[in-house]
């Protein structure tokens, strides 16, 4: 028996899932939304801990990298809708299985149910001591992180959005190759370690990391320790608020996400595979 599916199959198959996702009531949409945000954050979480005292940046994202991709694991194995992971309904879409309109309902729903999941979660974490894990260095790494973020350059956060979802959707699409737990595992592990050491940039992971720093401002001594730590300015640490979050991340991580998954991985396999299987018959 076969256990492998071959790159046109997962074309097929890809365009088949869009179809059910889209399918999924609004209020599904929505709660499966904010379950894969949870998990994202919670990936996001441990992540952090695990490279916030690597002795360089480099090895700290790598660290990082090793425990990411539980959160895709989560969202895959367990049932949950991702944002960045469904822009391959783009393939249903050219496969004209399912409307434009279908796809952007379910992107909606579903992004607005990863932030429920991803800030919520944030805010949880900040009300517990977590946050002053090893005399406040967690918390530093956490404001310093946001930071950055939240002063991107559009095109920076664009193009690093882009190859992203490039990974992300990769990643989904080779686990669709293997039909046991295993080789899912296996198939996805790779690129997202890859995206995460590299240093992309992930609208929902940004959910997590961005919150996580606006909350842990809001603590004196935490702020202190970046300070000290980083090296951060006053300017930098006021930079670090919901207005720069959305605006110099949120928005240009977005739309390279969906460029990334949608145009660099969808509708180029599409081409490849289900185009041409059209035009034959």
């Amino acid at each position: 028996m076969n256990n492998l599916l071959s790159p046109a199959e997962i074309a097929q198959f890809t365009s088949e899932v869009g179809v059910k996702k889209a399918g999924l009531t609004w209020w599904r949409q929505l709660l499966l939304g904010v379950m894969a945000g949870m998990f994202i954050a919670i990936a996001g979480n441990g992540a952090s801990i695990a490279g916030y005292s690597a002795s360089s940046v480099g090895i700290g994202k790598m660290l990082s990298g090793v425990l990411f991709g539980a959160g895709l694991l989560m969202v895959l194995l367990a049932g949950a809708e991702l944002f960045t992971g469904n822009c391959l309904m783009a393939v249903s879409v050219l496969d004209k299985k399912i409307r434009t309109s279908a796809m952007i309902k379910n992107w909606f729903f579903v992004y607005i149910g990863n932030a429920i999941g991803g800030i919520g979660y944030s805010f949880l974490m900040s009300l517990t001591t977590q946050l002053s894990m090893d005399g406040n260095k967690l918390a530093a790494y956490s404001i310093n992180a946001a930071v950055s973020k939240c002063n991107l350059e559009f095109t920076n956060a664009f193009v690093m959005g882009i190859f992203c979802n490039v990974l992300v959707c990769l990643a989904v699409w080779v686990s669709y190759a293997s039909k046991d737990v295993v080789g899912k595992i296996v198939a996805m592990y790779f690129p997202i370690w890859v995206f995460v050491t590299a240093g992309y940039e992930h609208c929902i992971a940004n959910m997590y990391f961005v919150p996580m720093g606006i909350f842990a401002k809001a603590n004196s001594a935490y702020v202190d320790a970046a300070m000290e730590q980083y090296g951060l300015t006053t300017a930098q640490i006021d930079s670090l608020n919901w207005s720069n979050f959305a605006w110099n991340n949120l928005v240009p991580v977005t739309i390279g996400n969906i460029f990334g998954g949608s145009i660099f991985v969808g509708a180029v396999y599409w081409l490849i595979y289900l185009k041409k299987k059209k035009t034959e018959k």
